[in-house]
């Protein structure tokens, strides 16, 4: 069965879909005491992390960056990756339409995927993002927000 079969299979259950920004994402696996990380594993159990391909490849090519090998080796960053995709459900790309809602046009990415999958939140720490919040029926949080809201 294709990755979007899967998924689709998954979505199916309905449970809060919840998107992580990269740097989100990264501060969960960087440090595994940090807020972030804690706000990681709460959405693991309170719902569905969901993803897409463009946003994948934007962490994944973010997380190899040199400026991380003073954090986590090169090989434990393959296997963290590994780990994390095993997580996530990855949003069809043919269900994602274009946006241009934020004042960072890279941005737009995970607004796109709200929208197409009615996402439940956004957690990030990002200014243009957060000023945004709510963003149609997704709030858009800090980690710390969404440990104390949700």
């Amino acid at each position: 069965m294709d990755l979007q079969k899967r998924s689709l299979i998954k979505f199916s259950m309905k449970r809060k879909r919840i998107i992580f920004d990269t740097n989100a994402l990264i501060s969960a696996f960087l440090l595994k005491k940090s807020v972030s990380s804690l706000a990681f594993d709460s959405a693991l159990m309170k719902g569905e992390i969901i993803t897409s391909e463009v946003i994948h490849k934007e962490f994944v090519t973010v997380f190899f960056r040199n400026k991380f090998d003073n954090y986590v080796t090169f090989a434990n960053r393959l296997e963290l990756v590994e780990s994390l995709e095993s997580q996530l459900l990855f949003w069809p790309e043919n269900l994602i339409k274009p946006l241009q809602i934020c004042r960072d046009p890279h941005d737009d990415i995970y607004l796109e995927l709200a929208v197409a999958s009615h996402a439940f939140c956004i957690v990030t720490g990002d200014r243009d993002l957060l000023s945004i919040d709510p963003f149609y029926e997704t709030r858009i949080v800090t980690a710390s927000d969404f440990l104390s809201l949700f």
